[in-house]
C-alpha cells in the first residue's frame, strides 16, 4: 500500500513488474485502499467491454507475439558473479584480452556485461518523473542516464576504473565452487585478496529464436578454438552460424529447449551448447540496478534494444547484419551449408517474418 501513498507510485510499481499499461488502470481501481475510488462490478465489467489490450511496443506485425518477455521463472537459475574494479585498478583502459580471461574461458565463464558509471541509479519525484543520482555523491543530479552497458564484451573492450563486470559460470554439473569462482575472478582482473566479489541471481528476458535461426551455433563459422589455442573452424558439417555476437550485438546467456531443460551460458559452438535446435527461446541478461529500492521502478532494464532484436527476426535485416553473399543466402535459404544439406523450414521462415519491420 506505500506505493499508493506516491502519485503515480503505484503505476511505477506495475510497471516494474511487466503488467501491460492497459491493465494498470484496472488493477489501481481493484486495488485502491479508499473503498470510494474502488471499482464496482459494473466499471469491472464495462473495462471488460472495452477494446482488447493493445499490443506492447516491439511486437511482430501488429500482432501481441512481443520480441522480449520477461522471464518469470527463478528456480534452477544458477548464481551470477559480479566485481567493481577499484578506483586506482592499475591496469585501467586494458582490453580484456590483455587480461588473463583465457583461464576463466578454460573454466567455463562467460562475461555477461560490463556495465560503466553504475554508480548513477534512476530514482522518481514524488510527480513519477524519472531522473538520475550519483549514489556515491547524491548532490549529483542528471535528467539523462550517463551509464553505459557492454551487451557483448570482446577481446577488444577496455576495462576502466569502477567498471563493473558480470560473469556467469557454465559447469557439467552446475555445481559452482564459490571459493574458486572468486578467486579465478581476482586473478584474471588483477584484484588485491580482500576485493568483493559478489553473487547475484540475475533476471532475465525471454525470444523465440526465428526458424532462420535453427541449426545454427551462436558463433562464427571461424572462432578462438581453446583445444587448439588459436584459431580455427567451430561450426560442423550441416551447420549455420549466426555469429550473434559480432553481427547483432546479441549475447545469449541460456538456451532454453523444447523440453523445458535450459543450457546456461553457452558457448560459441555445439560442444559448449552453443547450438540453436528449431522451438528454442533464448535468455538476455538483464541490467541489474544496484543498490536501488524496487518501490521507486525497475529493479532491472533490458540490456539489448528492440532494434537489435528485430535484426535478428526479421529476414532482411538478418541477412543484411550477416553480410550474406547471394550465393551464401541461396544456400541458406535451401537449407544447405557449406557443410552439406542441412534441414530448414527457411521458407516459412521467410513468409512468417515478412512483416517484420522497425515500429
Amino acid at each position: 500500500m506505500k506505493n499508493f501513498q506516491k502519485p503515480g507510485g503505484f503505476r511505477i510499481w506495475l510497471t516494474s513488474l511487466g503488467v501491460h499499461a492497459d491493465a494498470q488502470s484496472c488493477m489501481e481501481g481493484l486495488l485502491d485502499p479508499d473503498p470510494s475510488k474502488r471499482w464496482s462490478l459494473d466499471k469491472i465489467k464495462e473495462w471488460c467491454g472495452q477494446a482488447p489490450l493493445t499490443p506492447k511496443r516491439g511486437t511482430i506485425g501488429g500482432t501481441t507475439a512481443a520480441l522480449l518477455d520477461r522471464w518469470p521463472f527463478r528456480q534452477g537459475v544458477p548464481k551470477a558473479f559480479c566485481v567493481r574494479l577499484p578506483e586506482d585498478w592499475y591496469l585501467h583502459n586494458t582490453k580484456l584480452s590483455e587480461c588473463e580471461l583465457n583461464v576463466m574461458s578454460r573454466a567455463g565463464f562467460m562475461v555477461l556485461l560490463v556495465v560503466r558509471n553504475g554508480q548513477w541509479k534512476k530514482f522518481y519525484h514524488t510527480s513519477g518523473q524519472a531522473f538520475y543520482t550519483n549514489i556515491e555523491d547524491t548532490s549529483q543530479v542528471l535528467p539523462d542516464s550517463p551509464v553505459e552497458v557492454l551487451t557483448c564484451p570482446s577481446g577488444d573492450t577496455k576495462l576502466c576504473s569502477l567498471d563493473w563486470i558480470y560473469f556467469g559460470r557454465r559447469l557439467q554439473n552446475d555445481n559452482v565452487n564459490i571459493g574458486e569462482t572468486t578467486a579465478l575472478i581476482k586473478q584474471a582482473l588483477h584484484l588485491d585478496e580482500d576485493a568483493c566479489v559478489i553473487r547475484f541471481l540475475p533476471e532475465f528476458d525471454v525470444f523465440a529464436f526465428p526458424q532462420h535461426c535453427a541449426n545454427a551455433i551462436l558463433g562464427g563459422h571461424i572462432s578462438f578454438r581453446r583445444d587448439l589455442g588459436r584459431t580455427g573452424k567451430i561450426s560442423e558439417a550441416g551447420q549455420h552460424a549466426l555469429d550473434l555476437r559480432r553481427a547483432f550485438g546479441i549475447n545469449i546467456a541460456g538456451i532454453v529447449r523444447t523440453t523445458g531443460h535450459v543450457d546456461w551460458f553457452p558457448g560459441a559452438e555445439k560442444s559448449t551448447n552453443g547450438y540453436v535446435n528449431e522451438g528454442d527461446r533464448g535468455l538476455l541478461m538483464r541490467v541489474h540496478q544496484i543498490d536501488m529500492d524496487p518501490e521507486f521502478g525497475d529493479t532491472s532494464t533490458p540490456a539489448v534494444s528492440q532494434e537489435k532484436m528485430l535484426q535478428l527476426m526479421n529476414l532482411d535485416l538478418f541477412n543484411s547484419a550477416l553480410g550474406l553473399t547471394d550465393k551464401e543466402l541461396a544456400a541458406w535459404e535451401a537449407g544447405e551449408s557449406a557443410g552439406g544439406t542441412v534441414s530448414s523450414s527457411f521458407s516459412m521462415a521467410r513468409e512468417r517474418c515478412s512483416n517484420c519491420r522497425i515500429l
